[in-house]
């Protein structure tokens, strides 16, 4: 998916991609920072909390973060399999409420006119800076506003501001270098669907 989208992105200026009964798509970031890697700006529909993190804490026997899920009659639970049978809280209340209902609305642009039974999929929005203007110039502004945003004074106990995705490179330099763990009750599992 992120291969076509460059491809119709450089061909056109502008590509709307989508990928239709898809419950889960793996790490989102992952596409768009390929996407991003060829010099395009690139928005994809995706939620706050994965239902997949819920599962492998689910999994796992560990309680999830407070504030981001309810019970199946609307309390606040840390509990995954109460919350696999309530629901997901979108970021930042009833305005991240409007934001994950706009992405959601979106990725149902993926399956729209389909016989498909899951109505789940992602819509992928790329384009290239330079039909707004020079691309340096762009990439310049971004920088100096990423640059602004962490120069902000910070409240005490907080060593860095980070940027969306910051903490996944360190993460992924830190395993290129260390290896990865993984936890036993996930290991056995891949094993197992690898036999089947």
């Amino acid at each position: 998916m992120a291969q076509a989208t460059i491809k119709k992105t450089a061909a056109h200026g502008v590509a709307l991609v989508t990928v239709t009964d898809a419950w889960m798509s793996g790490r989102g970031a992952y596409y768009v920072e390929m996407i991003a890697k060829h010099g395009l700006v690139a928005i994809h529909t995706a939620s706050a909390y994965m239902m997949t993190e819920v599962m492998l804490r689910e999994g796992l026997g560990e309680l999830l973060p407070e504030g981001v899920a309810l019970g199946p009659g609307g309390e606040p639970t840390g509990d995954p399999t109460a919350a696999r049978r309530g629901a997901l809280l979108p970021f930042g209340g009833y305005k991240g409420f409007g934001l994950a209902l706009l992405m959601q609305a979106l990725g149902l642009l993926a399956g729209s006119g389909s016989d498909a039974e899951s109505d789940h999929g992602y819509l992928f929005v790329a384009f290239r800076p330079d039909l707004f203007g020079p691309a340096d110039t762009f990439e310049r502004q971004v920088t100096q506003l990423i640059e602004h945003v962490k120069a902000t004074p910070r409240q005490p106990g907080v060593d860095d501001i980070r940027i969306p995705s910051e903490r996944a490179f360190r993460c992924r330099e830190r395993a290129l270098r260390e290896g990865l763990e993984i936890d036993r009750v996930v290991f056995d599992a891949l094993v197992a669907l690898r036999t089947q």
